[in-house]
């Protein structure tokens, strides 16, 4: 029989390069790991890729059979970023979708969070994301099974990480009402072990697991026994600091990681996150202990999370357009060339020649930007814009405009990638930037007023 073809996408994170040491054991899998910086190895199969990029991704996982999603996008992936890491979350979630149908994955495996049992209404904008990027890839038309996890305990684990630094700097904890709710945590080896298991176990449909280990625990109590696992006195102390935005600063410049991701993992200690057993994955072992896990994954030297390296003034922006009307993609971008001058009357004009959109400034004969509608990369449900000229803009890379449709077509995003300023960098940062995110947020807006 022949071997499957597995690619992770997300391959050098935590999950990721754990999930490969898994993997490595199974002589019946040939593994293709996904990442943006190029690798080589004699076992593994590294491929470039950057999900951003639906061209990439469809290169990069051909020939696979099962494609595991292990990616988020927290973490900045240019030189300026506009926008929220959700919005970001979902256009990579749809980029790998549309590259699993182009290539004809046969499933796909997700791990997401665990989600409280009652409000679904208030979740904490990093547990959204993790639900919205589900729904994307369910919606996909290929079995997909969501793993739903909650802390998951290992070295390099991003949630285990900052507690074990923060114990690693102080006597003390600040603390509030939220640190009284609990959590299901798994070890980091059982996570791993349960993929694997779902690679070989058959699905015709899509599914959700919630994945636990053996111990409900507070987060207070958590802290109690990262403690004692590192022999450590612990006080407990009430934060007198009432603001998420100000607490996740200080603990992020003190701890050396990134606030970036401190900031939306501190959000989500507001939930309860229990695993519920009417939908739990079973281990064909018994889970790895609590106690266990713990001491396998404390250390007491520092690490420091650095930002991924990122391109010289690389620009991403992305927004979010509410399209409760179901207008089609095709309709918003061309609404938006023909509203912005409008918009600026009489300062900018707006040329639409073929497939060439041409933006003009009073005085200027030359135009501004220059932008190609790529009919060939385009669908009902993504248009696409190169950005091949103008004043404004370098001809460098694969800058680029898209309107796409996602969420059932009741959300539209519009993104500019890869874009590369003529401006000189500290001039684009105080003009060009915000006007052009002051223009999208007032589009976006024209949009929800359409009827």
């Amino acid at each position: 029989m022949q071997n499957m073809n597995i690619a992770i996408v997300g391959a050098s994170g935590f999950i990721g390069s754990n999930l490969i040491r898994r993997l490595l054991e199974d002589e019946k899998i040939n593994i293709y790991a996904l990442s943006r910086r190029q690798k080589e190895d004699k076992v593994i199969r590294w491929r470039r890729c950057d999900f951003f990029s639906v061209l990439q991704g469809e290169r990069a996982l051909k020939d696979i059979d099962v494609a595991i999603y292990l990616v988020h996008s927290m973490m900045p992936s240019a030189a300026l970023c506009q926008g929220s890491f959700d919005n970001y979350d979902i256009i990579l979630a749809d980029n790998f979708v549309r590259a699993c149908r182009f290539n004809g994955v046969k499933k796909i495996i997700y791990l997401g969070g665990i989600l409280p049992y009652d409000d679904l209404s208030n979740l904490s904008p990093h547990l959204k994301s993790r639900l919205e990027v589900e729904y994307v890839l369910a919606s996909s038309n290929i079995p997909c099974i969501s793993l739903r996890a909650g802390l998951i305990i290992g070295k390099s684990g991003s949630s285990f990480r900052i507690l074990n630094q923060l114990l690693n700097y102080f006597p003390f904890v600040l603390i509030d009402s939220r640190f009284k709710n609990r959590c299901d945590p798994i070890y980091v080896n059982d996570v791993t072990e349960i993929i694997h298991n779902l690679i070989h176990e058959e699905y015709s449909e899509s599914h959700v697991f919630d994945i636990a280990g053996d111990e409900t625990i507070s987060y207070k109590q958590l802290l109690i026994e990262v403690a004692k696992a590192k022999r450590k006195k612990l006080h407990f102390l009430p934060t007198p600091i009432k603001n998420d935005f100000i607490l996740c600063k200080i603990a992020s410049w003190i701890i050396s990681i990134p606030y970036e991701l401190v900031y939306p993992l501190f959000q989500s200690l507001k939930h309860d996150m229990l695993a519920r057993r009417n939908s739990l994955y079973k281990l064909k072992r018994p889970p790895t202990p609590f106690q266990l896990a713990i001491e396998e994954s404390i250390s007491d030297e520092s690490i420091t999370i650095r930002n991924p390296q990122i391109p010289l003034n690389d620009v991403r922006s992305v927004i979010r357009i509410s399209n409760d009307q179901n207008i089609s993609v095709e309709k918003i971008a061309f609404e938006y060339y023909a509203w912005l001058p409008k918009f600026f009357k009489p300062w900018i004009d707006v040329k639409v020649e073929n497939r060439i959109i041409s933006f003009y400034a009073v005085f200027f004969k030359k135009p501004l930007l220059v932008l190609k509608h790529s009919l060939d990369r385009s669908s009902r449900r993504r248009h696409l814009f190169y950005i091949v000229g103008g004043m404004l803009a370098k001809i460098e890379g694969r800058g680029r405009l898209e309107f796409r449709s996602v969420l059932d077509g009741r959300t539209v995003i519009a993104a500019i990638h890869s874009f590369r300023p003529a401006l000189p960098w500290f001039i684009y940062v105080i003009t060009q930037a915000p006007i052009h995110w002051f223009v999208m947020r007032a589009f976006s807006k024209h949009i929800k007023s359409l009827k």
